[in-house]
């Protein structure tokens, strides 16, 4: 973890560019300064006039009193045990020291209703050194505010233990940017940046709206149910938004709503809805104790999960990318849905649920993970790939682009006809008043897809390792087949017609070749018939004879 943070940059030129970037709000701080003419009066104690630590002022403060900090650094681990507020002068900085075998947080607040604004909050300058409760700001209390600080190097910025608002502050470069191990907490536009966990909540009732969360490890993670969030922007994590689940399905019930964003795309967080399509620009889909939806298209990757399904039933998962997710479909007590054509890419779990943590695997309730022979199943990377033989139950010789052995989950669940390489989906358009695409199955690189309709082709190009052999598994709709080729088609790589083998249902063709790497041009053309060629053959017969006897009569004797 020390390699993570080990380019933070050094103390002065971190203060010149964040010190800006924190909006401090509050009626006795004015672009950070405050004067003794605005602080004057009884109940005001000042730091280091008065006292030279921040500790002893507040041990001869009485509840009610303010306390002013003058800029500089303060080497103290301190206690808040009066109800004060603490006000910053030009952002002085307090340093806890790294007391203990475990660390100390540098304020530790155990008085009710405590104000703390203006500060730079750390444990040293880097992460080095910092201990298990080398913690920033220790909130075992209820109705303080902390706003418009600075906090920084610590094992964790802020962990609220009682019901507390944390607000307008910036918390950068800690491990755990802010923890909630208590309820009824507002956690409001705050700067959470670059820190390994963003905004941890573990206890139920808490609210978190307009945070701005960037470039951590992971964005916000629940551990609990019942939380309220509206406008937080999750940017650049590695794992944007994880839950962890639970054991019933109350605990799966959360209160967020499409304003939460994940990497610029919304979260469409369902609970109990039925009959509907989870809109194409998610980026970060749960279903909780719904039915009849579907997912279809997405791109849904680096999350806790590709999608979270509780409670859910009787729907559809298809032409689905879920990729560097901890789940890629995280499903408790959910049966009888339908999930094919997806590709599950490098999730830690590529389906599983709370349990899965915990070995042996759990056991799922039972769905479909296939479309079917020859429209196939899913691409699992994880899946161990033999592609020698076809057929219905893969035991005629010859490849067709789907793995010779099932993919099994569980007893319950598997799927008969997972693909031997990832899927691809174009679109197409409508075409007799249905909307179509083409797929392909390809352990190449695809670009530059097109259909034709003009020149009646398909075309698209593929890229691999030189020398290596690639193949490509072409599902075309049998209107277009129909419309474009009236059933018949040549492939060309590189212009050069090749073999291919087919296959056909009542909906698609499936055209199966292979070829060399590195990069060639896969189009499909139309063919003409025999019964074409036959004709033309006889009408063309007698003139070629004609013109080779005209040729004839015209040569010169000899």
């Amino acid at each position: 973890m020390a390699n993570k943070y080990g380019l933070l940059l050094i103390v002065g030129l971190l203060l010149s560019v964040v010190c800006g970037s924190v909006r401090l709000e509050h009626a006795w701080i004015s672009s950070g300064k405050i004067s003794r003419d605005d602080a004057a009066g009884s109940g005001v104690i000042w730091v280091p006039d008065n006292y030279t630590s921040i500790q002893a002022a507040i041990n001869a403060a009485n509840s009610g009193d303010t306390i002013y900090v003058g800029n500089g650094s303060y080497y103290e681990n301190i206690i808040v045990n009066q109800t004060v507020r603490l006000a910053g002068i030009d952002f002085p900085t307090i340093d806890g020291q790294h007391y203990s075998m475990f660390g100390l947080p540098t304020l530790r607040v155990r008085a009710n209703n405590v104000t703390v604004n203006g500060f730079i909050i750390q444990h040293g300058s880097s992460l080095q050194y910092v201990k298990e409760f080398d913690w920033g700001i220790d909130l075992g209390c209820n109705g303080s505010n902390i706003s418009g600080n600075i906090i920084r190097f610590n094992e964790r910025g802020i962990d609220s233990f009682g019901s507390n608002a944390v607000e307008n502050n910036l918390i950068i470069y800690n491990y755990g940017g802010i923890a909630c191990d208590g309820s009824y907490n507002i956690i409001k536009e705050n700067n959470v940046t670059k820190n390994y966990s963003g905004i941890f909540f573990a206890q139920p009732s808490n609210t978190a709206f307009n945070n701005t969360i960037l470039d951590n490890d992971a964005g916000i993670i629940l551990y609990c149910n019942d939380t309220y969030l509206r406008g937080n922007n999750i940017t650049g994590s590695l794992r944007g938004f994880d839950f962890d689940g639970g054991y019933d399905l109350d605990q799966y019930v959360q209160d967020i709503d499409t304003s939460n964003l994940i990497d610029g795309r919304p979260m469409y967080y369902w609970t109990n809805q039925c009959d509907k399509t989870v809109p194409p620009d998610a980026g970060y889909v749960a279903l909780v104790n719904c039915t009849s939806i579907i997912v279809n298209g997405l791109n849904l990757e680096r999350n806790g999960h590709g999608v979270l399904m509780a409670g859910t039933s009787n729907s559809t998962i298809v032409n689905c990318n879920f990729t560097d997710n901890v789940f890629g479909l995280f499903a408790w007590a959910s049966e009888n849905n339908t999930i094919y054509h997806n590709n599950f890419v490098n999730n830690t779990f590529q389906v599983g649920n709370t349990y899965s943590w915990w070995p042996p695997a759990p056991e799922l309730l039972p769905s479909t993970w296939d479309n079917g022979y020859p429209s196939g199943g899913n691409y699992w990377s994880n899946c161990s790939i033999t592609d020698a033989k076809n057929g219905v139950y893969q035991s005629i010789i010859g490849s067709d682009g789907i793995n010779d052995t099932s993919y099994t989950i569980d007893s319950s669940n598997e799927d008969s006809y997972p693909f031997a390489a990832p899927f691809h989906s174009f679109d197409v358009g409508t075409w007799n008043n249905t909307h179509r695409e083409v797929s392909v199955v390809s352990n190449s690189s695809l670009s530059s897809f097109q259909l034709n309709q003009t020149e009646k082709t398909i075309g698209f190009n593929v890229t691999g390792s030189n020398d290596a052999v690639g193949f490509c598994r072409v599902t075309v709709p049998n209107p277009i087949v129909q419309e474009m080729w009236q059933g018949n088609y040549t492939i060309l790589v590189n212009n050069q017609p090749v073999s291919f083998e087919n296959w056909t249902d009542t909906e698609n063709t499936y055209i199966y070749l292979t070829y060399q790497h590195s990069e060639r041009k896969i189009t499909i053309i139309p063919e003409f018939p025999p019964t074409t060629v036959l004709p033309l053959v006889i009408i063309l017969a007698p003139t070629t004879l004609l013109t080779r006897r005209r040729k004839s009569r015209e040569k010169p004797k000899s």
